[in-house]
């Protein structure tokens, strides 16, 4: 596929989300039924332009899960917040998904989290550039690689929202990127892994730091201090399969500033909002 068609093409998946949409706003199924052919005409044009507002806004139509939603209010009484769950259980979705709520000013009106009504400046941080590609830099920005850029803006920041002229990067990876604020301004948005040596995360000033899985206790502690003159906030998802390290101990004994959401597997719905299995 052609970069000039890929721009303009709209997953299966995003129109038969727009028809559930159509059809409930109808009143039904059955209501459908009683629809005029110009009716049906403009149901079709309306799917088109609303499955399109789901591939590239997909912040504006996300509805969190009930745990997701606790993670996200804690915010605004914790500066210190972990995710644990297992895999597969949306806690890097809760992590990038709030990202793109700060980023970009474009706040749920129910928000109770902690807010900003400036452009940040973030770092989103995981084991390594591989993984910090497969999943930060995807579930934010569309895409894992960014010679893929024909997908920028299906993930969790809106693509109306990205300054493509302003992305940095080394081969396929996204290293900073400035996204529009709804104030007019922008945020920043650097990408790093925790392979780095600490010394490189010297000289940030950060308003929010994201994890991606458990990073070093020194990493930690390091990338703590860089929100420190911000009074940020630094969130972590991640499955404890390294036992009670310095940092998991932390949220585990609820030291003063810290909290955290465990998941189990009851906590999990089969399914989201449109019936779609959330188990592949």
């Amino acid at each position: 596929m052609a970069k000039s068609e890929a721009s303009d093409y709209i997953l299966p998946l995003y129109k038969e989300r727009a028809i559930k949409h159509l059809v409930k706003l109808a009143g039904g199924k059955d209501a459908i039924k009683g629809l005029t052919s110009d009716q049906l005409l403009a149901m079709k044009v309306a799917r088109e332009k609303i499955a399109k507002d789901m591939q590239f806004n997909t912040l504006k139509w996300f509805r969190p899960f009930k745990y997701q939603q606790k993670f996200f209010d804690l915010g605004g009484k914790f500066s210190r917040r972990g995710m644990i769950a297992a895999n597969r259980a949306g806690k890097t979705i809760a992590s990038t998904y709030e990202t793109a709520y700060h980023l970009t000013g474009r706040y749920p009106k129910d928000w109770k989290g902690v807010r900003w009504d400036k452009p940040i400046i973030a770092m989103c941080s995981g084991e390594s550039w591989e993984q910090v590609a497969k999943t930060l830099q995807s579930k934010l920005l569309g895409c894992d690689d960014i010679k893929q850029s024909y997908k920028l803006g299906t993930g969790s920041i809106p693509r109306e929202c990205i300054d493509d002229k302003s992305i940095r990067t080394d081969g396929a990876n996204v290293l900073a990127i400035e996204i529009w604020h709804e104030t007019g301004g922008k945020s920043k948005l650097y990408f790093s892994n925790y392979t780095q040596q600490v010394r490189h995360l010297q000289g940030f000033e950060l308003d929010l730091v994201v994890l991606d899985e458990q990073p070093p206790d020194e990493t930690f502690s390091e990338l703590v201090v860089r929100t420190a003159a911000r009074n940020g906030q630094v969130i972590c998802s991640f499955t404890p399969l390294k036992g009670l390290s310095g940092l998991v101990r932390k949220f585990w004994d609820q030291v003063d500033g810290y909290a955290h959401v465990r998941v189990t597997w009851d906590d999990i719905p089969y399914h989201n909002e449109w019936g779609e299995s959330f188990f592949p």
